[in-house]
């Protein structure tokens, strides 16, 4: 399967460099939405790691000889790390009318977890899975103006469904995800944009609230540079509390050949505390970090 899997990979990667080439261009603003017959091929490779501390608590109550009982606590502490290597394949057609189609489907090579228990347990917990992820598909709709010359606003809707194996890298869940957007050009150079997406979930999992801003500065025709960020607020799942995220990104788009571009990315961000709903324990302190590579490609 996995072999399968990098010879499908590979072939896709072929398929980016055998198509006719265009003027240069590209359609990577979130408010950018591909004109009639215009595709998008794109793939990408990144790695991701976390880490965190987690506090286990563990209640007990004792009845002596005489009928009284007493309850005690103890705490078991935990630092946990996450490490993931994973890819993805993604396309869009332009339909014509302002409307845009989608589509994507994730890869993990690798996707680990592990927590090392201290004082007194000296346990370690370890966790893997890796494999396809779930297939999403969806749909963008330029509701104003051109985001290539002037202020744009579109809305759209993304849907994930459950069409993988947990045990591989499904997330067990469908979501769905509404989302509006606006930029507007400020020069023949400089774009900025803002973002507001929802991600409703399934199955007693969390939802999110995410606003993300960001811009998109054209040094030359073959330089670009995309900075952002983001917070997303959590909504309580059915095993944990709410909590929020807080994220910074940056990628540049290189251009290879006309509309083939290589866009290196990285991002770094921090959570909120969250606690299990059973009192059992919490999770503090998480950081993250990732940094990737992908490959565009705009057929017009």
């Amino acid at each position: 399967m996995k072999l399968l899997s990098r010879i499908t990979a590979a072939a896709f990667l072929v398929s980016l460099l055998s198509v006719r080439p265009a003027n240069a261009a590209h359609r990577l603003l979130i408010t950018d939405v591909l004109d009639a017959k215009e595709v998008e091929l794109g793939a990408s490779l990144g790695y991701a790691h976390n880490s965190y501390d987690r506090n286990y608590t563990y209640s007990s109550s004792v009845t002596d000889s005489l009928g009284i009982s007493s309850s005690s606590t103890q705490s078991f502490p935990a630092k946990g790390t996450g490490n993931f290597v994973t890819s993805g394949l993604w396309l869009a057609v332009g339909i014509g009318g302002g409307l845009q189609l989608n589509a994507s489907v994730p890869y993990a090579f690798e996707g680990n977890r592990k927590e090392d228990l201290a004082y007194p347990l000296y346990e370690v917990r370890y966790s893997k899975r890796d494999g396809w992820g779930d297939f999403e598909f969806g749909v963008k709709y330029g509701l104003y103006g051109n985001a290539r010359n002037s202020l744009a606003v579109v809305t759209g809707l993304d849907v994930k469904f459950e069409t993988a194996s947990t045990r591989n890298y499904g997330t067990g869940t469908t979501e769905v995800s509404p989302f509006i957007a606006a930029s507007d050009t400020v020069n023949s150079k400089f774009r900025e944009y803002a973002e507001y997406r929802a991600i409703i979930s399934n199955h007693g999992d969390n939802d999110s609230h995410i606003i993300s801003i960001g811009s998109e500065y054209t040094f030359n025709p073959t330089f670009t540079v995309n900075p952002g960020a983001s917070v997303s607020f959590r909504t309580a799942s059915r095993t944990w509390t709410a909590y929020e995220s807080f994220n910074l990104n940056l990628a540049a788009y290189l251009q290879v050949y006309r509309n083939f571009y290589l866009i290196p990315n990285t991002h770094v961000g921090i959570n909120t505390s969250t606690k299990a709903k059973d009192g059992n324990s919490s999770i503090e302190d998480l950081t993250f970090y990732g940094a990737g590579l992908a490959l565009y490609y705009l057929y017009d």
